[in-house]
């Protein structure tokens, strides 16, 4: 039965990081405003929130690999500022960046405060301005 159970966990486990790179791809604003209405949208990134919540960091066994987590880390502000029109979707994003900062900075994240200040140097854009503030947000709640 134990055993059973251990290998249903695993099948799920898998069966979550195969859809965790489908739904990167589909999350891609470019793509979606195309292809996929705004129900869609919401259902991946809510997906990929869960997925994160779980799987981030876990006492069990299972996490998401490293490269997933460098390649959600490195788009992150990518995200945001793709979907600044969209409120539900930035509450979603913020309470997954939120975790993924409460856990990783600074000790596994140190390069997210020059992430943001080289967009921010770069900004052309209102989108760019909100990505950043709300990652800044998100340093200062970890912080205190």
């Amino acid at each position: 039965m134990k055993q059973n159970c251990f290998c249903k966990s695993v099948c799920q486990f898998n069966h979550s990081l195969f859809f965790l790179s489908k739904l990167q791809t589909m999350l891609k604003f470019d793509l979606l405003i195309k292809k996929n209405d705004f129900p869609v949208r919401l259902a991946a990134a809510t997906h990929l929130k869960l997925i994160c919540e779980k799987h981030w960091r876990t006492k069990e066994q299972f996490t998401l690999h490293t490269s997933d987590k460098m390649n959600l880390k490195n788009s992150g502000l990518d995200i945001i500022t793709r979907i600044a029109n969209f409120p539900h979707l930035i509450r979603i994003y913020e309470s997954m960046f939120s975790k993924m900062i409460e856990y990783d900075f600074p000790n596994e994240w140190p390069t997210l405060m020059e992430q943001i200040l080289a967009r921010m140097k770069a900004m052309t854009s209102f989108e760019e301005t909100l990505g950043c503030l709300i990652f800044y947000k998100e340093i200062v709640l970890t912080l205190v």
